[in-house]
């Protein structure tokens, strides 16, 4: 959706753009028919791409014009707001937990929400949506080749192959894009 936001991609970034599709369509279908479970989370990770989409870009819109905290601020605070709700409306526990939960939920929102996602909020007035969404396709790679080399975690060769096809997508609209929007 490139002209959302108005930003022109070249052919060498929409073919970047195409392999990682084809890579996570290799690994998505990899798994079809093993079993409902696998469907399920296959759909789930579709919602959270799309959702990840709109998100990207409105924050492409509004960072320019907003800075990174009021505008971390506004994401964090309200999805916060969201969450809680649907915790409670859910009847979800809300304590009780032990203290090795509580460091995995502290590390998880100063790790990966603060750091993490803090960064890629302050790439959006940087860098161009295609590239950061690109970007962002590395997290579960990475992910899935770190838990085959560090905890033994099966990888199938369908699976290796649409990875190497994501990775292969990204350093093409990287190059694409020469990283840095205009």
């Amino acid at each position: 959706m490139p002209w959302l936001v108005k930003e022109s991609v070249s052919p060498r970034a929409w073919l970047g753009i195409g392999l990682s599709v084809g890579g996570a369509l290799v690994i998505g279908l990899s798994d079809i028919g093993t079993d409902s479970k696998a469907l399920l989370g296959d759909g789930l990770a579709l919602v959270g791409g799309l959702s990840l989409s709109f998100y990207l870009l409105f924050g492409r819109k509004l960072r320019p014009s907003l800075s990174l905290i009021p505008y971390v601020g506004l994401c964090y605070g309200s999805a916060a707001i969201f969450l809680w709700i649907a915790v409670l409306i859910s009847g979800l526990p809300c304590t009780s937990f032990s203290s090795s939960t509580w460091g995995a939920f502290f590390g998880l929102a100063l790790v990966s929400q603060i750091l993490g996602h803090s960064s890629y909020n302050w790439a959006l007035r940087h860098f161009t949506a295609s590239f950061i969404a690109m970007a962002l396709l590395a997290e579960p790679v990475l992910c899935s080749l770190a838990a085959w080399i560090f905890f033994g975690e099966a990888l199938t060769w369908r699976q290796a192959l649409g990875d190497g096809l994501i990775l292969a997508g990204i350093v093409l609209v990287a190059q694409a894009n020469n990283q840095v929007k205009n």
